[in-house]
């Protein structure tokens, strides 16, 4: 009997991975897909832009960061504010108890 279930743990432990590096792909494809797009759309504001005299390439660089940066820092900051409105994630060098008599540790904002 234990055999079986060691053999169903190890078959899960490897879907499970392999769904992981799957995600990871994904995520990856999905993170080049976007800074191809900001480059475009950089490109685009440049062009726009360059008809008010402003240089092409400066302007292309600073747009494409511009447009591939704001979004992924407000996404950040919209994370990190869901997580401390839901007690955060606790601590690596936290223990994973407290002692006894003693409350859990809380956050304030």
């Amino acid at each position: 009997m234990k055999a079986d279930d060691a053999h169903a743990s190890r078959e899960v432990r490897k879907v499970a991975e392999r769904a992981i590096r799957r995600l990871n792909v994904i995520e990856y494809v999905i993170l080049g897909a976007a800074a191809v797009l900001a480059l475009l759309a950089g490109a685009l504001a440049a062009l726009l832009l360059q008809a008010m005299g402003l240089p092409f390439r400066p302007t292309w660089a600073v747009a494409s960061v511009a447009i591939f940066v704001v979004p992924a820092a407000v996404a950040y900051l919209r994370e990190r504010k869901l997580e401390r409105q839901k007690g955060g994630r606790p601590r690596a060098d936290a223990d994973p108890e407290p002692e006894r008599g003693k409350a859990w540790p809380t956050r304030r904002s």
